[in-house]
């Protein structure tokens, strides 16, 4: 494999364990962030409606219970636009809890039910309160007392109940969000440290296995491998590096292995120079001694020569006057001839060279 690979494939895994802890934990935070929505902004604003309901209805019955007690009219008057004020308040309130209740996906069935039973209660009071406030305007405060001890009171309290049930169950329901969020952050918190740790210790062993490789490659740190190109371009062959414990395939080996074999190869060079530089000793030896052997032949023949000459000057009186027939000088001839010829074979067979061997392939076997 090659060390793009090795690497791309190294940080790519790092990378995208790293990616999906950043997209793990935008997902939560977003699951977070909508659990503290659902908070602030359905539970917490259903739970303020519905204080404010609670709030009209005690308000509304304070306002009864003054009306029956008082006898001045402004302050009954007063009093009435009071409970007035608080019934539209009342329905606001209402209206609005209502209409998130329809909006809202996360609306319980038992919120339904509070809901239509605070309709309820709201309907089986609005005739009660009517009939107090008739009977306090004309003047009679304990008909009006009766009828909110005996008739209103026991709705008032049915009433103030589903208040506080609707009031519990924005409550509940915040807890249950808190929870919700609280679970969600804690899950995500342990996720993110497991891919976190699991990214960390996938970089390591992709650290380790890409250096292992790299090194089991190079067979050693890259520094030792340019130190050793260096000194081979330099010309040191010499000076060679342990091969024990290196990989055979490693860059290292096959440097060291050049290295050795470029020592071989000049050495071979060095010992076949060293030869030929001898034989060459030799054969200029052997040169300076065949024109030795010439020169010393030519004199031979030179000596020969003259003394032929100088026998024909001592025999030229005899011609006239033979005492031979002339054919017994022929024999002589050829015996000196031949005396010659195995002189000059035996100098230059002394010591048999390239040239002695051309000379006596050149040389004639037979007299003219």
């Amino acid at each position: 494999m090659k060390v793009v690979t090795k690497l791309g494939l190294g940080f790519g895994i790092v990378l995208s364990m790293l990616f999906a802890v950043l997209a793990f934990g935008l997902v939560s935070m977003s699951q977070i962030q909508a659990r503290f929505d659902e908070v602030v902004e359905v539970n917490n604003a259903e739970a303020k409606l519905a204080h404010a309901l609670s709030l009209s209805v005690s308000d509304r019955m304070i306002a009864l219970r003054n009306i029956a007690l008082l006898t001045d009219t402004a302050a009954v008057e007063t009093e009435k636009a009071r409970i007035r004020t608080q019934a539209q308040g009342y329905a606001q309130a209402y209206d609005a809890l209502g209409t998130r209740f329809r909006e809202s996906d996360h609306t319980s069935a038992s919120e339904r039910a509070v809901f239509d039973k605070l309709r309820a209660n709201e309907a089986a009071a609005a005739p009660i309160i009517e009939k107090a406030i008739s009977l306090a305007e004309a003047r009679e405060q304990q008909a009006a007392i009766r009828v909110l001890i005996d008739e209103l009171r026991p709705v008032q309290r049915d009433w103030m109940s589903t208040t506080k049930d609707m009031i519990a169950l924005q409550d509940e329901q915040n807890d249950v969000a808190n929870r919700d969020a609280d679970a969600a952050y804690a899950r995500a918190k342990a996720i993110m440290l497991a891919l976190g740790a699991a990214a960390v210790l996938t970089g390591i062993v992709a650290a380790l296995v890409i250096t292992r490789g790299l090194t089991r490659a190079l067979g050693g740190e890259p520094g030792e491998a340019m130190a050793l190109a260096a000194r081979i371009a330099q010309g040191n062959l010499r000076d060679g590096i342990a091969v024990d414990g290196r990989s055979p395939d490693s860059l290292m080996v096959s440097l060291e292995t050049m290295r050795a074999r470029l020592n071989t190869i000049v050495l071979g060079i060095q010992s076949s120079s060293v030869a030929i530089a001898e034989a060459a000793s030799e054969i200029a030896q052997g040169t300076v001694d065949l024109s030795k052997r010439t020169e010393s032949q030519a004199a031979s023949l030179e000596e020969t020569k003259r003394r032929r000459r100088a026998w024909k000057n001592s025999r030229a009186p005899s011609r006239r006057m033979p005492t031979t027939p002339p054919r017994a000088r022929t024999p002589r001839r050829k015996l000196a001839a031949t005396r010659l010829r195995a002189a000059t074979r035996s100098i230059m067979w002394s010591r048999p060279c390239g040239a002695s061997r051309r000379l006596r392939r050149t040389w004639p076997t037979s007299s003219a």
